[in-house]
């Protein structure tokens, strides 16, 4: 049996009205917003020292966002480790990058990718900055990597290929 809440005070049904609308959802948008701003809900920091060295996965991750340009990875695959806005700002460069290759007729391989140098950087508590210089076939690219500990884990908040 499936509840109906009824319409708010404030929107007076109109003549013929058949039911709920999608306006009357604005009340469950509202409600997990707030699950975000209540301290036991929201994403907990977690220190450094919880979480270990961010080294492996600021190479991993710079490789994989290099295949992801180049078209030989989904962005999906690393979603799990990049934040919701990381992910929209890097999937709207990757549909760029796969419209050109189309354009020009070139098919997505995968690169060759040797990573160069990595300097990692703590800014603060639970906080780490990185770049990662890769070099390619065709020259030498930085990815630049901001590491937030959060609900016990590294998450990248910020991932830039330069």
């Amino acid at each position: 049996m499936s509840s109906v809440r009824p319409r708010p005070k404030n929107k007076p049904a109109p003549p013929g009205d058949t039911g709920p609308t999608e306006e009357d959802n604005t009340e469950d948008s509202a409600y997990q917003e707030s699950i975000y701003q209540d301290p036991f809900f929201a994403p907990q920091r977690t220190s450094t020292a919880a979480l270990g060295s961010p080294r492996v996965l600021v190479e991993n991750l710079a490789v994989a966002m290099v295949e992801v340009l180049a078209g030989a990875r989904e962005l999906e695959q690393i979603q799990r480790w990049i934040s919701d806005a990381t992910f929209r700002k890097n999937l709207k460069r990757s549909i760029l990058s796969q419209r050109a290759r189309d354009r020009s007729g070139k098919a997505a391989l995968r690169p060759s990718v040797e990573i160069r140098r990595t300097r990692v950087s703590h800014i603060c508590d639970g906080v780490a900055e990185a770049v990662v210089v890769v070099g390619l076939a065709h020259g030498v690219r930085s990815v630049a990597i901001r590491l937030e500990g959060l609900d016990g884990r590294w998450l990248s908040t910020e991932l830039t290929v330069i």
